[in-house]
């Protein structure tokens, strides 16, 4: 299962800020390409020492790295049989609509934790 973690696309942010490379931030960090890609997409989660690597390729501290490791808010896909709990849920509103609002709450938490973190450090 894919999961995206905050981390990952933390890190693809921060790679394009610096104009680096896959290649060459996988270099900094001690992987291969391919897993610095399964990480920003959320094929596989950096653990122990791959962490620590990450933390210090960005310059940052192993708890704010931790931190990001929360997954990412997916929009899912309801099942048929699952429809009228949801209606009665969201009764009168657009799923699609509910599915979005709460997909940008989700990312706006996440952008202000970073901010916070930023105004800490």
């Amino acid at each position: 299962m894919i999961v995206q973690t905050q981390l990952g696309i933390w890190m693809e942010e921060q790679r394009l800020a610096k104009g680096l490379t896959k290649g060459k931030i996988s270099e900094q960090i001690g992987i291969n390409v391919g897993q610095y890609t399964s990480y920003v997409t959320g094929k596989s989660v950096p653990r122990g020492k791959t962490l620590a690597k990450i933390a210090a390729a960005f310059d940052k501290q192993m708890e704010d790295i931790q931190a990001m490791l929360a997954p990412v808010p997916q929009i899912v896909e309801v099942k048929e049989d699952e429809e009228s709990e949801m209606d009665e849920l969201f009764f009168g509103y657009d799923d699609t609509l509910v599915a979005r609002i709460s997909l940008l709450e989700a990312k706006l938490d996440y952008a202000v934790n970073l901010l916070e973190k930023i105004a800490r450090s």
